[in-house]
């Protein structure tokens, strides 16, 4: 597990987007996302050999919030430890910045797995915007 560099985002945009739609996930526009990716505040993957099979982006201020975005394993990595990893690391990634709160977005089906972790549950809202 690594935080991807600056300078190596774009080597890692391919593998992230077709990660993302082995996941199940919505397709991305690989140039938004290329922007995306490059915004965050940290890029972390998993590799398995040279094979990412986890990734996962933290976006804020990085002073009072964190907010872990776009956490996905690989259908055949699930239930091995790999998300547990990550969000392990993310957190310890968060509290190296000192920052007091991380927050995390996820789809509601995916609450358990947050919520075994000791995550505390709250209320969020969205409004659609558009798509890219």
């Amino acid at each position: 597990m690594r935080i991807v560099e600056a300078e190596d985002i774009a080597e890692i945009l391919s593998p992230y987007c077709d990660l993302i739609e082995t996941a199940g996930w919505e397709r991305r526009d690989r140039e938004s996302m290329l922007q995306a990716l490059g915004r965050s505040l940290a890029v972390i993957a998993v590799y398995e050999d040279s094979r990412l099979v986890g990734a996962a982006r933290l976006i804020g201020d990085g002073i009072y919030n964190l907010v872990l975005y776009d956490m996905v394993v690989h259908p055949d990595f699930r239930r091995q430890g790999v998300g547990t990893a990550l969000l392990n690391y993310c957190s310890q990634y968060a509290e190296r910045l000192g920052v007091p709160r991380l927050e995390c977005i996820c789809e509601a089906e995916n609450s358990s797995f947050y919520q075994n972790a000791n995550w505390k549950l709250t209320a969020a809202f969205y409004k659609e915007l558009g798509t890219r």
